[in-house]
């Protein structure tokens, strides 16, 4: 009983950060006709096509809710809705910039993040990594564009998660640059081994020249 309990959890957060994306987008990646926004636009579309590949799909698909994830468990999360848990509207002064807001009982928010870290994104990671190495190991060029967009989303994954880390050792008055420096490094080390290599280069001869020129926009954002 437990686990099926377990498992619906699991699945109804999936459900949430799915249907989250396209609103996340709108609210973390800058104006629509910026660059990162219009990138990860870019991505989406290709996702939402019926013309893509399975496993083009499948990757883009991990790599979007993974990011979706992890910007759940860098943000604050609030309580909505008319059930409360007994709290009231005012529970934080109005001198925290979050008033008006009720926050989650931290023994609440410290279950759903098992279930997010461990039981979520440790499989979406395991996933997505299998699924881009061998992307990557075929060398073809008809995904090398996707291969591409996944990349840049976990570079910007990445430094999302280490100006998180700085942010928090600032507030916490820590003596040190981040929170996790350990942690930091390991992001740093491991996205520093999916940079494509100097083969992709040749796919760009048959690229439309849209592609190339948004492409050559986005290469100063790694």
């Amino acid at each position: 009983m437990r686990w099926s309990t377990s498992r619906r959890r699991k699945k109804e957060y999936l459900d949430h950060i799915e249907n989250s994306m396209q609103d996340a987008f709108t609210k973390l990646l800058g104006p629509p006709e910026g660059l990162l926004f219009r990138t990860y636009l870019r991505a989406w579309k290709i996702f939402k096509d019926p013309s893509t590949m399975p496993e083009c799909v499948e990757l883009i698909h991990h790599t979007l809710l993974l990011w979706m994830s992890i910007r759940l468990t860098t943000r604050s999360s609030f309580i909505v809705g008319e059930e409360t848990l007994g709290m009231k509207q005012n529970i934080l002064d109005e001198t925290n910039p979050n008033h008006g807001k009720i926050p989650l009982p931290p023994v609440l928010g410290a279950q759903m993040d098992l279930i997010l870290i461990h039981h979520i994104q440790t499989k979406l990671r395991r996933e997505l990594l299998d699924k881009l190495q061998k992307m990557m190991s075929k060398n073809k060029q008809s995904t090398w564009l996707v291969t591409y967009l996944v990349i840049f989303i976990l570079l910007h994954n990445t430094a999302l998660i280490t100006a998180h880390d700085a942010g928090y050792a600032k507030k916490h008055g820590m003596k040190r640059r981040f929170a996790r420096e350990e942690k930091v490094k390991e992001y740093h080390l491991g996205e520093s081994h999916n940079h494509p290599g100097p083969s992709c280069t040749e796919a760009l001869a048959d690229w439309g020249l849209n592609r190339r020129k948004h492409l050559a926009r986005t290469l100063p954002l790694l």
